[in-house]
């Protein structure tokens, strides 16, 4: 049993392994997404509210306050280098002193004289004084004292206008309507580039998956290992597992089939005996006014009374302190199986290995038994669970053994069993499961018919729209 569970979570494993791996992948690639586009949306917010928190100024404003910070210490070059220009043309020596000083040039709205450019002794400038842009100073040492204090300012100067004729056209202003269209272009060229990422990464996982998707088919196609994988699981994880892939709806189709048939045959139904010939026959049996509106409830005959007291004797538990049940004694799991059917909310009945289904019933019994065993069973009727559904799976269980459902069969195995099946008999009986027409309940048994009918229906139809589409696979 533990190398079939072992291969069962093998193959299983190299089925859904990887299949469980991408989709993981895939879904923390795409939380990873929405995280980035979440901070994305989130600076360009917090951009464009700041952006809409700055008072634009008018350019003359602006040009002003610039010239201002600009102009000041200029000035002071301009007005020192005014009076050493003076000084020398009163000591007559123009012509070797310009040629010491650093060029800068003077633009005035006046024109100037035509003396080489140069200024009289005591001419004032009437107008503002205006500076070139491009400054050229190669040696330092060349400067008067004054100058050289401002090296600074004449560094700054030098920067601006080494900038300024590198480019000949002026930059545009920067504006927030500006800074806002940069953002959507630079964005539009991320989402490009995702794209371009995420169409790559589709195209390799394409490939993968259907690299994927031929070893998937192969083993679909192998009916042998398919089979062993459903013999692992019950009946109701088999349809899930049938269910799960377009490509295992064959196996679901045959599986439909199989379980249409077992219903018929544990129902007897035939061309010859349908549903509703029996149902005719029960009401001719009874009468329309005996079957009634209602189901009387379940009562124990005399001779089931009898042996449930005698149950009470404290040597009628040593049965279930055997663990192993060799044969013959291995037949009376039956019994106790339908008991644990008929028992609610309980799992014992799911149990497939018998050995594992008696160990477990045993230690149940003895453990809520307490004293008296005969009034455990006595008192399980109020717990019994007498729906049609639960008849079908119990009918299930009692099928192709209903002659040994007797007292005289048990009493021969195990004297504890042969007491208890009197119990089990009375309500086999009362729901039509074993027939006695002094016992059976006409209206159960009737509407038992319809719940199997309602289940034929489903099944048919069901069975008839996936068959075009098992048969083509």
């Amino acid at each position: 049993m533990f190398n079939k569970e072992e291969l069962l979570k093998k193959l299983l494993k190299n089925i859904l392994d990887e299949r469980i791996k991408r989709l993981e992948k895939r879904a923390s690639e795409q939380i990873d997404d929405i995280n980035y586009e979440k901070n994305i949306y989130n600076s360009q917010i917090l951009l464009i509210s700041k952006l809409s928190s700055i008072n634009i100024k008018k350019d003359s404003k602006s040009n002003h306050q610039r010239r201002n910070t600009y102009e000041k210490p200029i000035k002071k070059i301009l007005e020192k280098s005014i009076k050493r220009t003076t000084q020398i043309n009163n000591d007559k020596k123009k012509t070797k002193t310009i040629s010491k000083t650093p060029t800068v040039t003077i633009l005035r709205k006046k024109k100037q004289n035509k003396n080489d450019g140069k200024l009289e002794n005591n001419e004032k400038p009437k107008t503002p004084l205006k500076i070139k842009k491009v400054i050229n100073v190669t040696d330092m040492k060349k400067l008067p004292s004054n100058i050289k204090n401002s090296k600074a300012s004449l560094n700054s100067i030098s920067k601006s206008t080494n900038k300024n004729s590198t480019k000949t056209e002026p930059k545009r202003p920067v504006t927030p309507e500006r800074k806002i269209k940069d953002l959507k272009l630079k964005k539009e060229k991320i989402k490009i580039d995702d794209k371009k990422l995420n169409l790559t990464a589709i195209l390799e996982n394409k490939s993968k998956i259907n690299e994927e998707n031929k070893t998937f088919n192969l083993i679909v196609s192998n009916d042998i290992l398919i089979n062993t994988i459903s013999g692992f699981l019950d009946e109701e994880n088999q349809y899930n597992f049938f269910s799960c892939n377009k490509s295992l709806i064959k196996y679901l189709y045959n599986k439909l089939n199989i379980s249409y048939n077992i219903l018929k045959e544990r129902n007897g139904i035939s061309p010859s005996s349908t549903i509703e010939n029996k149902i005719n026959s029960i009401k001719m049996k009874f009468g329309t006014q005996v079957i009634g509106d209602s189901s009387p409830p379940l009562s124990l005959s005399k001779g089931t009374i009898k042996a449930l007291e005698i149950l009470n004797d404290a040597k009628y538990k040593d049965i279930f302190k055997n663990k192993d049940l060799n044969p013959p004694l291995n037949e009376i799991i039956i019994v106790y199986r339908i008991f644990f059917q008929l028992m609610k909310d309980n799992n014992l009945n799911k149990i497939k290995d018998d050995k594992i289904f008696w160990k477990t019933a045993a230690e149940y019994i003895l453990s809520n038994c307490k004293d008296n065993l005969g009034d455990f069973f006595s008192n399980s009727l109020n717990y019994f669970d007498l729906r049609y559904r639960n008849i079908y799976e119990i009918q299930k269980i009692v099928h192709g053994n209903e002659d040994k459902i007797k007292p005289v069969v048990f009493s021969n195995i195990c004297a504890t069993t042969g007491l208890v099946i009197f119990l089990i008999k009375d309500v086999l009986e009362y729901l039509g499961i074993i027939i006695n027409y002094k016992k059976n309940i006409p209206r159960i048994m009737i509407k038992y018919l319809e719940y199997i009918n309602n289940n034929k229906n489903t099944l048919e139809n069901y069975i008839s729209k996936i068959k075009n589409a098992a048969l083509n696979i």
